[in-house]
């Protein structure tokens, strides 16, 4: 079936919060049910596009540009989720939001579970797509010729910078076709979006300031209760009540399939698992027409 062309573009604001940052958000007015959408690493808010045009007109959305993200200041560091998840909240205290539906993608996805935990009165139900693990995601430093170091992790922000030089050298390209090799291998496996959905992806990626921080933020992440290498588990992934599903592809290669049945076993009975047979670390690309029906028949 023939892709949407036409957008229905959503409405680009900015809120200024008491910590100092401006966030950006893209705001699409609906019904009375509220969505927060929280995107991943190397994205902004850009990328919740087709879920915008998408989803059921009962929602109104909001897709934040996180700290350093997108169109969002960089004012201070956010070194932890936790960082993430306190903008969040502030962010709903400047627009009133007082319950709201909550969606991540990947890392959007751990900074929607700390908010779940430490804000539970914010949020009613958890949408989470691709997430990220309960457990976090260290990283191992490298040897020379790029052999892993298989029980010294990076421990530092100033390693991290260095994990990430290569990134970030990729970042600064201005010619698209490298970025989308890098993206191709990672995001878009079975999937690619249209050229100018791509473009303002891409875009999106140039534009994030604290890739770094991102990471370590998610390597000392870790709501399970086991340690992941780097920290141990603080076993708040239990504290998340609210019901939650957990959408993922068949065939990411950014996180496996299995840690969504892991996050699911962390937090319980209220937690579901739906897996994705046609998808990747994208859902909103590979399938938005099942992702849609997902969301919909959840959040009724």
């Amino acid at each position: 079936m023939k892709e949407v062309e036409a957008m229905k573009a959503p409405i680009l604001k900015t809120v200024k919060l008491p910590n100092g940052e401006t966030l950006a958000y893209r705001e699409k007015k609906g019904g009375d049910k509220t969505l927060v959408l929280l995107h991943g690493n190397l994205s902004s808010s850009v990328n919740w596009d087709l879920l915008f045009e998408h989803l059921n007109d009962e929602f109104t959305l909001y897709a934040l540009d996180l700290r350093g993200c997108g169109d969002s200041t960089h004012s201070e560091p956010a070194t932890s989720v936790e960082d993430f998840a306190k903008d969040v909240k502030e962010f709903a205290d400047a627009l009133s939001l007082k319950r709201f539906h909550l969606s991540g993608w990947s890392f959007g996805a751990a900074v929607a579970m700390r908010m779940a935990i430490d804000f539970p009165e914010y949020v009613k139900r958890l949408v989470l797509l691709s997430s990220a693990s309960v457990q976090g995601h260290p990283i191992r430093k490298r040897r020379l010729f790029g052999l892993v170091r298989s029980k010294d992790y990076i421990e530092s922000l100033e390693g991290m910078e260095s994990f990430v030089k290569p990134l970030k050298k990729i970042q600064g390209k201005t010619n698209p076709i490298t970025l989308k090799r890098v993206l191709n291998t990672t995001f878009y496996t079975k999937d690619k979006p249209h050229d100018r959905r791509y473009e303002n992806y891409i875009e999106a990626l140039k534009k994030q300031q604290n890739i770094a921080e991102i990471h370590y933020a998610l390597s000392r992440f870790n709501i399970s209760n086991q340690h992941n290498g780097l920290v141990q588990g603080t076993d708040e992934a239990a504290k998340i009540h609210q019901p939650t599903l957990f959408i993922h592809g068949q065939s990411d290669k950014v996180v496996p399939p299995s840690i969504a049945h892991e996050n699911q076993k962390a937090i319980g009975e209220n937690a579901k698992v739906e897996i994705l047979k046609l998808s990747g670390h994208s859902p909103l690309v590979d399938e938005i027409r099942n992702v849609r029906d997902l969301y919909n028949d959840f959040l009724r």
